[in-house]
């Protein structure tokens, strides 16, 4: 924090920055990531107000978040000159992050990285991930590399205390990318970014102990970081902080409470939530029963690839639930569902027969 203090001050040539001003920054640089819509909102609005105030580090922040914004080449056009000088002048780590994002430029982006700035840390790894993931034909032993550096950028973001750093080190460990899997390790990782408020290593925290994942058991426990998680706005957290109140697991039970939130989860896009959501109107749970709107809801979660939805579609066409029953268009929904989980022969025949996989 003193050092982007530090930066912040350079950048606005001396003038004084407000703490909430320096918090909201960096807020906005890692609220996004961090899975919560509230704080990024929050954030935005004190960022846009200095940016209005001619605060030249805000305006380009404002400008790269909102580009649509009728003041955003304005805000650019100012602002932008200092921070390229404070980059190539003063090699500042984080104002090479900030043109990379304001261009895509990698080369930035790696400069930024390599001057240990954790938000580049946090977007190089991802990107190196997200290109394995992407890459299904790779080499083994490439994979392992690219994996190996994979978790070492993230846990240099993680000894800087990062929050997104630590999640990301978390999920690391939990799933075995670019190091040996150790699950009591990567619940450690999301407790530590927990409590630095990361809503969805609050939102993971509270399914280790809903699992009893290293932890001992204890349903109010999981409840009570869902809920947390869920008033960060995290999809997740509503997501399963409405299972919870679906269920009365670790909480009272109330299905109308449950189906709200589900509903703010599936605004947000969740196809999970989606399905939940299509779920609670078949069988009429917290809300009154629309088999149509079910059918609805699942077509809109299966175009999002989740086979849950495309097996719910399969009974719903096969029993004439909320559309006309039709076994053939049943029979395909189960072939999708297959396909969606890897079976390559369901995905042949979708193929050969003119059906598409989604």
């Amino acid at each position: 924090m003193k050092r982007a203090g530090a930066v912040l001050a350079a950048m606005l040539a001396g003038s004084a920055l407000a703490a909430d001003s320096t918090a909201a920054l960096l807020s906005l640089l890692n609220s996004r990531a961090a899975g919560s819509p509230k704080v990024y909102k929050e954030s935005l609005a004190i960022v846009k107000a200095d940016a209005e105030k001619g605060k030249a580090l805000q305006q380009f922040v404002y400008a790269v978040a909102c580009p649509k914004d009728e003041k955003a080449k304005e805000y650019l056009a100012a602002s932008r000159p200092k921070i390229e000088a404070l980059a190539e002048k003063k090699n500042n780590a984080l104002a090479w992050y900030l043109l990379s994002l304001e261009t895509q430029d990698m080369a930035a982006l790696k400069k930024a990285v390599d001057g240990g700035n954790v938000q580049a840390l946090n977007a190089w790894g991802t990107i190196m991930h997200n290109s394995v993931m992407t890459a299904p034909d790779i080499d083994e032993k490439r994979r392992e590399e690219v994996n190996k550096a994979v978790f070492d950028v993230f846990r240099q973001a993680a000894v800087k205390n990062d929050p997104n750093g630590l999640y990301n080190l978390g999920m690391c460990y939990m799933n075995g990318i670019g190091c040996e899997r150790d699950l009591k390790l990567g619940v450690n990782a999301f407790k530590t970014a927990a409590e630095r408020g990361h809503p969805e290593a609050i939102n993971n925290l509270g399914g280790c102990y809903r699992d009893g994942l290293v932890v001992e058991r204890d349903l109010e426990k999981a409840a009570k970081w869902f809920k947390v998680s869920a008033d960060f706005e995290n999809m997740y957290g509503r997501l399963n902080y409405g299972l919870a109140l679906q269920n009365g697991e670790g909480v009272e039970q109330d299905e109308k409470a449950a189906f709200a939130y589900f509903r703010l989860a599936a605004e947000e896009g969740a196809p999970e939530a989606i399905n939940l959501l299509a779920v609670c109107y078949v069988n009429g749970r917290g809300v009154p029963k629309d088999e149509k709107k079910a059918v609805e809801l699942f077509k809109e979660s299966a175009k999002q690839g989740f086979p849950p939805a495309m097996e719910n579609l399969c009974e719903c066409y096969g029993e004439g639930r909320g559309v006309k029953a039709d076994a053939m268009e049943s029979m395909v929904w189960k072939l999708r569902a297959r396909a969606a989980n890897g079976d390559k022969a369901s995905a042949k025949w979708l193929e050969q027969n003119g059906y598409k996989p989604l």
